[in-house]
């Protein structure tokens, strides 16, 4: 899937964050950085939801 990403510029580099995930933030040095950074907070938002379904269907 794709998901639109903010990134915003700070006083110490970047920070970004995706408005179609609640909590999923990220920060980084440089630009390159803080998109590498916020793919994998992304990929690890998508696996805590994952497990958090499976728990939730398996009540």
């Amino acid at each position: 899937m794709k998901y639109l990403i903010v990134i915003e510029e700070s006083e110490t580099g970047f920070s970004a964050y995706s408005p179609d995930l609640p909590g999923c933030v990220s920060t980084g040095k440089t630009l390159e950085e803080t998109e590498r950074n916020m793919r994998e907070a992304i990929e690890f938002h998508s696996r805590v939801c994952a497990k958090k379904a499976m728990r939730f269907r398996s009540r």
